[in-house]
Formats: C-alpha cells, sequence, structure tokens
C-alpha cells in the first residue's frame, strides 16, 4: 500500500513535479510507517518506538488504524475489531500508541522479570500476570476492554505471542 505512494512520487519526480530533497522525505516519512506497522511481528526497543512516535505524531488515524488491525491480527485482540470503523480519529490514535506502547514494551519488561524470578515460569503464570493487570490504573483502557470481552482460544493465543516475543530476546 505505502509502496505505491512512493512510486507515484518516483513519477512526479521524473517530470519535475517534485524536488529529490521533498521525496527523500516523503520515503524516509513511509519508511517509518512501515517499521512501525512491520514492529508489530518482531521485537522492538523502547527508544525505537518513541522514535517512530515523535516522527509519525502528525501521520493520519488511517495509520493507527492500520496498526490496530494488525495488533489485532498479531495478538488476536478479537474484541477490539469493532473499533475498525469510518469515525475512527486522532482521539482512538492515541488509545491505540497507549496500547501498542503497553504490549510491546511494558508487559515485555513485566514478562522479563517474570523469566528472572522463576527461571521455570509459565503459560500459567504469564496468564496470571495478564489478569492481573486488569486491576491496576496503569493498565490501558483498550488492553483491558481487549481482556474482558476475550475468549480463551484469544487469551491463550495473546499469552503465546508475548511469551514467544520475551524468548526472542534472549536468557536475561
Amino acid at each position: 500500500m505505502l509502496d505505491s505512494i512512493i512510486l507515484g512520487r518516483v513519477v512526479d519526480f521524473e517530470v519535475n513535479e517534485i524536488d529529490q530533497c521533498d521525496l527523500n522525505a516523503e520515503s524516509l516519512y513511509l519508511y517509518d510507517q512501515n517499521c512501525l506497522l512491520d514492529s508489530v511481528k518482531t521485537k522492538v526497543s523502547k527508544y525505537d518506538l518513541l522514535y517512530y512516535y515523535d516522527v509519525l505524531s502528525e501521520a493520519p488515524a488511517d495509520l493507527w488504524k492500520l496498526l490496530l488491525r494488525n495488533m489485532i491480527e498479531y495478538y488476536s485482540l478479537n474484541s477490539l475489531k469493532s473499533l475498525l470503523t469510518d469515525s475512527f480519529d486522532n482521539s482512538i490514535s492515541e488509545e491505540v500508541r497507549n496500547l501498542f506502547f503497553f504490549i510491546k514494551i511494558k508487559m515485555s519488561d513485566m514478562i522479563g522479570d517474570l523469566r528472572i524470578e522463576n527461571k521455570n515460569y509459565s503459560k500459567e503464570s504469564v496468564l496470571y500476570l495478564i489478569k492481573d493487570l486488569l486491576k491496576k490504573e496503569t493498565t490501558p483502557r483498550l488492553f483491558k476492554y481487549a481482556l474482558q470481552y476475550t475468549d480463551r482460544e484469544s487469551l491463550n493465543n495473546l499469552t503465546l505471542k508475548l511469551m514467544l516475543e520475551q524468548k526472542e530476546t534472549g536468557d536475561d
């Protein structure tokens, strides 16, 4: 999707409708969008995520809607599908950014701490951690909503994905 935008701009560049500096800036901006969307399925550092949030702070709501859609598919957050409507706006975009940061950074840190405390941590201990997050004030609203209205299979998928991401970081 984003690649076709770049190709269209290259055509504009070839007929001198856009200068090289603007094309480079737009290409970098689109590259950062693609990297953010790709980071749903990979491990991402806190600093990379903060960089993407800074660079893409003025991005349209469509980017954050696409990010939410990717998170729903990857983490089985099926109860959030109701947010993928035409009325998706910047207020929901902020919630999506908070949710993504929470899952990718804070949850990863919590599961990492769990691994340090208990080298034989299990799916059940991660499930207990996730369920305990429903009681905490610092848990993003969208995450609480997703957990409250999820089914057992989706919760198991979420747990396994989080454990797999933590496993990719190697031993602590």
